[in-house]
């Protein structure tokens, strides 16, 4: 009999629920953008760029 995934997640301890959400935020920030990272950081691109030392230009231009 198949087991619904739902299932499986309710059944998790609190310890092995945390790690899950830990992994899921993670993976999803792998999915980001470089543009959608840089804003949900509350960055500009100005900022970023003289962070790096490079022109705001160049940061539009790699984004």
């Amino acid at each position: 009999m198949a087991v619904n995934v739902e299932v499986k997640i309710r059944k998790l301890s609190t310890s092995q629920h945390t790690k899950v959400d830990v992994r899921a935020a993670e993976l999803i920030v792998e999915e980001m953008t470089r543009r959608e990272h840089r804003k949900a950081r509350r960055r500009t691109e100005l900022r970023l760029a003289k962070r790096l030392e490079i022109s705001q230009d160049s940061v539009s231009r790699f984004e």
